[in-house]
């Protein structure tokens, strides 16, 4: 808002008049942008406060030389610390202009939403393990949530009774609730660095609608508790891929040394159907009872996980429990190359989502000690993206490619997918055009006449080297939920953080892209024309073997900032169900 301005600008004044006492330079308004409202400079424009960035150019080893002289890190120290005293001087200054804000603000807003066409959004959360941390996600913000009590069908989708969440936008928080709804693709200034887009729909990987008429809902919420039923006569208990944190009570069970089985079908066994992925504890008659009971207890109060007993492995429909597609699970051991060179942010999130989510520990190893440790020791090798060219040399390069060949499973994201495609893989054959045998097949090809160059304004660079530049945005992607990577991720079609330079190259077979973009691209936030053409149909997940591995490749994040659930389950599926990634031909 205008508001909103003018109170950032008058605190920038202070902040501008403490360091001109000191004679330090600065810049402000001229690089950055402050679309994306999870950043802790948007973040409180949507709470009714004023958010400023301060960006500090480091120090390293203390001092260092730059093109503009030395930069020192005490000299860093003292402009933040009078910065943060220049924010509290400029707040007291404007105390009462700050105070009358936030006091309009919310009331501002809501009287705002009435005006819209749009009453509220639906979320469908019938088909997620995400309905309780949803609704501690909405609690902490403060965002009035309400439950479905009768079916509501809007754009060809039943959102159903008592297994959705309606969020009315006559409300206080109504500003943050329309943000995280928010579907622009368009914007004023085109120049983003970073992203342009954070749809919670899309970002949770939840059916979603705008509302524009009444629906009925009340305050009762289900609870996701799954009604788990123990019997002594069982020959093998089956868990649901699908439900509660699955792939935490699998670690648990391997971690645990018990014998699993993985279906890479799915099951009609006694009655119960579950979907491929969903894996098989086996019970014999050396089993213990006691043991037993409490291992299926922990894993309904722990992870929430939907398992049934079978009585026998003959299917009523379809394969068997003894059936070539269920397989043996083995534990995973995963090492994560990171160091010199490595996305640090992206390494992180990954470590973040297998840490705080399956529970599970990951191998780091650093770049410069990766050419010394024994691959053997590991089942799978996630590698960031990263500058791989510079850091892993052709001795290693030779070490993974065998480790590969000889059951690996190497799950490489952006530019390590890139180096992985350039250094592990022949290139994709295309079919060449008939040769025109009028002519002499020895004679040299044509040559092109070069096209003259078009001379450009040089103070258009940054606008046009913009067009060139995906600073984050979501794209819409088709999955093919029959691929064992997409096994539990529920929707045909998703949608991705794209951020980044990095595009796969397609494969020869046309059974290993289980995620592709779709023709339309765009579904929220800033793509350019430039980046509509190279990401149209383009791959976002391959998978392909190689030898007895498996060269798994992803052109994003799936676990972006660690907030991106809808497509976590690639990145873990990645791990879990590799093995039952078989070699396709054409």
């Amino acid at each position: 808002s205008d508001t909103n301005v003018r109170l950032t600008q008058a605190l920038g004044e202070f902040h501008a008049q403490a360091l001109d006492e000191v004679s330090q330079p600065y810049y402000s308004q001229e690089s950055f942008d402050d679309f994306y409202p999870g950043k802790g400079s948007t973040y409180p424009d949507l709470q009714g406060s004023i958010g400023i960035l301060f960006e500090q150019a480091r120090a390293n080893g203390g001092v260092m030389d730059t093109r503009n002289g030395q930069r020192s890190l005490a000299a860093g120290i003292r402009n933040q610390f009078l910065t943060a005293r220049s924010t509290l001087q400029g707040a007291q200054a404007n105390r009462q202009d700050l105070l009358d804000y936030k006091n309009n603000f919310f009331k501002n807003a809501q009287q705002q939403a009435a005006k819209s066409s749009i009453s509220g959004y639906l979320l469908d959360v019938s088909q997620s393990n995400h309905s309780s941390r949803l609704q501690t996600f909405l609690d902490m913000h403060q965002i009035n949530y309400r439950n479905l009590t009768s079916d509501k069908r809007i754009n060809e989708h039943t959102f159903p009774q008592n297994h959705s969440i309606y969020i009315p936008l006559n409300q206080a928080q109504t500003t943050l609730v329309q943000s995280l709804f928010n579907t622009d693709q368009s914007f004023t200034d085109n120049t983003f660095y970073d992203v342009s887009a954070w749809h919670l729909g899309m970002a949770w990987g939840l059916p979603w609608a705008a509302v524009k008429s009444s629906v009925s809902s009340n305050q009762t919420f289900t609870t996701n508790q799954p009604n788990n039923q123990y019997s002594k006569n069982a020959v093998a208990y089956v868990f649901d891929w699908h439900s509660g944190n699955a792939p935490a009570a699998m670690h648990y069970l391997l971690n645990h040394n018990k014998t699993l089985m993985t279906a890479g079908k799915a099951l009609n066994i006694d009655g119960q159907k579950v979907p491929a992925g969903s894996f098989i504890l086996p019970v014999d008659a050396n089993t213990n009872e006691d043991d037993l009971f409490a291992t299926l207890s922990t894993i309904t109060d722990a992870f929430g996980v939907q398992w049934y007993p079978l009585k026998t492995a003959l299917a009523d429909s379809g394969v068997d429990l003894g059936s070539p597609t269920v397989i043996k699970a083995k534990q995973p051991k995963v090492m994560m190359v990171v160091g010199p060179g490595i996305d640090a942010y992206q390494a992180g999130s990954i470590w973040h989502l297998f840490d705080t989510q399956v529970y599970m520990p990951l191998t780091k190893v650093r770049t410069s000690y990766f050419n010394q440790i024994n691959l053997n020791d590991y089942t799978h090798i996630i590698m960031p993206s990263g500058q791989y060219d510079q850091h892993i040399d052709e001795k290693t390069t030779a070490k993974i490619n065998q480790w590969v060949t000889n059951g690996g499973h190497l799950i490489a994201l952006q530019s390590a997918a890139n180096w992985v495609e350039k250094n592990l893989q022949k290139p994709v054959t295309t079919t060449s055009p008939e040769k025109d045998e009028s002519k002499d097949s020895k004679s040299e090809p044509e040559q092109k006449p070069a096209e003259p160059m078009v001379r450009k304004a040089y103070g258009d660079y940054d606008k046009d080297h913009a067009e060139k530049v995906l600073g984050g945005a979501i794209v819409a992607a088709d999955a093919d939920l029959s691929h064992p990577l997409a096994f539990g991720t529920h929707l045909n079609k998703q949608y991705v953080l794209m951020k980044g330079d990095a595009v796969l190259a397609k494969t020869n077979s046309p059974y290993d892209t289980p995620l592709l973009v779709n023709e339309q691209v765009r579904a929220a936030g800033y793509v350019s024309d430039h980046w509509m053409k190279k990401l149209q149909q383009a791959p976002l997940v391959v998978a392909e073997k190689s030898g007895q591995g498996t060269l798994i490749k992803m052109g994003f994040n799936p676990n972006f900032r660690a907030f991106w659930y809808g497509t976590q389950k690639w990145l873990i599926n990645a791990v879990f169900l590799a093995d039952l990634i078989k070699k396709t031909e054409s």
